[in-house]
């Protein structure tokens, strides 16, 4: 059922990556771990973004193919836990939320000395020199305003068209899930 599911959201919104965390196959569970949930996605393509965790659940899943009612150490199982699962349908290399994530936080680190204050403020105002002033946003529009100018801050995005199609994003991402993702396959 997972699987077909999985299928309708990459044909409806042209997905080509899907990103599970560790929460979703046992961290925190110790029933997740000792069922092997781990498994579960890894049967469906999902691998560890981790390339150490990768080749040990590689090597996990040859063993459990060639030895009769071998499985994997609760050890083990919990040390998959470690990374995010991935499940790719393209060779391009894109970033995922939590990367994204860690680039903006490191962005505060470094250019803002961890001030966040002091990095959404700058990173919207230089958003909207870019891209020029919103108009009138609703509370949901200026959170994701905040959002874009993160992103745009930290991963130096200075591209017109990607501006014009994030503007357009801060406006419809609350109300329009279907072109919410067909704008970001435009921008990234």
């Amino acid at each position: 059922m997972l699987a077909q599911l999985l299928r309708v959201y990459k044909q409806v919104f042209d997905l080509s990556y899907f990103e599970l965390e560790p929460s979703q196959y046992g961290e925190g569970s110790p029933e997740g771990i000792k069922t092997g949930a781990f498994w579960f996605y890894y049967k469906l393509g999902f691998r560890p973004q981790d390339k150490k965790l990768r080749r040990l659940a590689d090597l996990e899943w040859k063993k459990i193919n060639s030895k009769n009612n071998y499985r994997s150490s609760y050890k083990t199982l919990t040390k998959f836990t470690e990374s995010n699962m991935e499940l790719s349908f393209s060779e391009e290399v894109t970033l995922s939320a939590s990367e994204i994530s860690e680039i903006i936080t490191a962005m505060f680190a470094e250019k803002f000395s961890n001030d966040r204050a002091k990095g959404v403020k700058v990173s919207v105002g230089n958003f909207i020199q870019k891209a020029g002033k919103p108009g009138k946003l609703t509370e949901d529009q200026r959170n994701v305003l905040t959002d874009i100018s993160l992103v745009v801050e930290a991963l130096k995005i200075k591209s017109p068209q990607k501006i014009e199609f994030l503007m357009e994003l801060i406006k419809v991402k609350p109300k329009d899930l279907y072109r919410t993702q067909e704008l970001w396959r435009r921008i990234f």
